[in-house]
Order: C-alpha cells, then sequence, then structure tokens
C-alpha cells in the first residue's frame, strides 16, 4: 500500500447481520501492520501483510485476537 492510500473494506458481519464498513489508511510504508477499528458493540482488528498480498479482519473476543475468528480476507490487486 502507498503512504496516502485509502482502502474501503467491506464485509458482512454474520452475528450482526449487516455490512461493517471501514476506511483503511496506511499512514507509514510498513510491510505488515496491524489497524482496530470497533462497530456498534464489536472489536474488530485488521492486518495488512505485504507478503501475502492481504488483508485480514479478525473479531476480538474478550479482549484476544485471534485468527481462528477471521471474518474477511482479501487479496490486495496490484
Amino acid at each position: 500500500m502507498n503512504k496516502n492510500e485509502i482502502r474501503i473494506i467491506k464485509f458482512f458481519d454474520k452475528e450482526l447481520n449487516e455490512e461493517v464498513t471501514f476506511e483503511l489508511r496506511n499512514l507509514s510504508e510498513e510491510a505488515d501492520f496491524w489497524d482496530s477499528f470497533g462497530y456498534k458493540d464489536k472489536v474488530y482488528d485488521v492486518h495488512y501483510c505485504e507478503d501475502y498480498n492481504s488483508i485480514d479482519v479478525y473479531r476480538v473476543v474478550d479482549k484476544i485476537v485471534d485468527i481462528t475468528n477471521t471474518i474477511h480476507s482479501e487479496k490486495i490487486k496490484k
């Protein structure tokens, strides 16, 4: 991702039964970084990984990030 790139992440949360939208802003040019956001009473962690060229969204449960709680994954088009 480029320094000023903004990416809109949209996914359907089955537990909420609705679409969730998150605006990911990469303020650095790191190859691997995490961001978090809250929506309603849920907390999500977003992981960008340049090695796998993907963005993954995890639901945070009891303040723990568990990759088995992946609720969205998308490949980044170059």
